[in-house]
């Protein structure tokens, strides 16, 4: 039965038409006994979805989608009102044909004319399914689909949501394993084929590399992002990635250890107008994003602060002259700030001698009396400055890049940034070292 399934897909591949892709399509689907009156054609573009295309259902249980613009290659679904996904069809070589099926029973009963690249989709889903609860048989009825036409979709989209075949030997080796998922993560992805941004599942598993499988360390993110973009040869892709990557590493969700990925980024391939995805008006937005993160990437030199204390004094930070130095921006009135403020003043009891380090604390708060009252219940007797008169020097708040607080920055003697937006564990940690 296999043979011959496989046989028969085989035949489907040596039929495809070969010609290049044309503007306009027309897909008549047929579903009987379906209730809806509306039928949409939705595509996929990386990690989203979208409606491409609609058509009404007549008496007959038939929409006909349609149209002059071009349907791009890739993997569309015919979804209801109601987001349900009915069925799912390929766009390569055939942009002209019919579907029917049936609403009792749609994936058996789905019959395909004028596109034999859906019949072989078709026999792929069917053999998918069927061999489900054997998955080397499964994985081997997929090799024979994807090798006999290397060049088309779907060999290229088999091909890419495939797992990775890691070694025997290797699989008993943690260390080892890992290494070789990183190196030959990308083996089977066609990354340069724009038709795999169309499908889904690609370019999820293409993005899971850097966010999931790769150390999260900026160093080793920079040089894999670039050495991938590098690579990129068609237009299209590089943007999508790009700009993906850009976004996820500059966004404030993303870790401030991993600043330094956006910077490069931004440096390597966003400073020209070829940049598409960012728009003339938010250059200077962006431009000042990434400048707030470069001054504060690790080994940066931090503008020394001037703030008046409790006494009214001016108290300068470039005085400080201990092997660290903790600045610990917060509010009176912030509940993490009431909660962990504390917690750092009971830190700074037990090992600022041990440690060697000063607290150099900002009040962002224009509440003189709140400020004093809790450096006073709480017996905090590190040095306590605040903006209640106002900032003396600069903005703290732009230049920190101070999203919510509190916010913590740690510094060497020499009043380089080491780290920032620290755990109290992790701070003892690097002071140890």
């Amino acid at each position: 039965m296999l043979k011959k399934i496989i046989s028969s897909f085989l035949l489907l591949l040596i039929c495809l038409p070969i010609f290049s892709q044309s503007k306009g399509y027309k897909i008549t689907v047929k579903i009987k006994n379906i209730t809806d009156t509306v039928l949409y054609l939705v595509g996929n573009y990386g990690e989203d979805v979208y409606i491409f295309d609609s058509a009404r259902v007549n008496k007959r249980f038939v929409a006909i989608f349609t149209g002059k613009q071009e349907l791009y290659s890739g993997i569309y679904s015919i979804q209801n009102r109601e987001k349900q996904n009915l069925f799912d069809l390929i766009i390569d070589k055939s942009r002209e044909f019919s579907i029917s099926t049936s609403k009792e029973n749609i994936f058996k009963k789905r019959k395909i004319v004028g596109s034999a690249e859906n019949q072989s989709f078709f026999e792929v889903e069917k053999m998918a399914m069927l061999t489900k609860l054997e998955p080397t048989v499964r994985e081997e009825t997929l090799e024979a689909f994807s090798d006999f036409s290397p060049n088309s979709l779907l060999s290229k989209f088999i091909k890419a949501i495939a797992p990775l075949k890691i070694p025997e030997p290797i699989q008993e080796d943690s260390i080892q394993k890992q290494s070789y998922i990183i190196t030959h993560y990308f083996d089977n992805i066609a990354i340069n084929d724009a038709r795999l941004l169309r499908v889904p599942f690609v370019s999820d598993k293409i993005l899971s590399f850097f966010t999931a499988i790769l150390p999260q360390d900026a160093d080793t993110l920079s040089y894999y992002i670039h050495s991938f973009l590098n690579n990129l040869t068609n237009r299209e892709v590089f943007d999508y990635y790009l700009e993906k990557l850009f976004k996820y590493y500059s966004s404030y969700t993303s870790p401030p250890e991993l600043d330094g990925v956006s910077v490069g980024l931004y440096d390597s391939f966003c400073t020209t107008p070829d940049c598409k995805f960012i728009e003339p008006e938010m250059r200077r937005v962006v431009y000042n994003k990434i400048e707030r993160k470069r001054r504060l990437l690790p080994g940066e030199t931090v503008k020394p602060l001037l703030a008046l204390d409790t006494a009214g004094e001016c108290r300068k930070s470039s005085e400080l002259t201990t092997d660290f130095i903790i600045l610990w921006f917060w509010e009176p009135d912030c509940g993490s700030c009431v909660e962990l403020t504390p917690e750092l003043s009971e830190f700074y009891k037990e090992y600022k001698t041990d440690l060697n380090f000063e607290v150099y604390a900002v009040a962002l708060t224009e509440d003189e009396e709140a400020w004093l009252d809790f450096i006073k219940e709480n017996n905090l007797d590190w040095i306590n400055v605040s903006c209640v008169h106002g900032m003396l020097d600069y903005d703290f708040i732009d230049f920190f890049d101070i999203i919510t607080t509190p916010s913590i920055l740690l510094m060497d003697k020499n009043h380089k940034i080491i780290s920032r937006e620290l755990s109290f564990s992790k701070l003892k940690k690097i002071m140890e070292k």
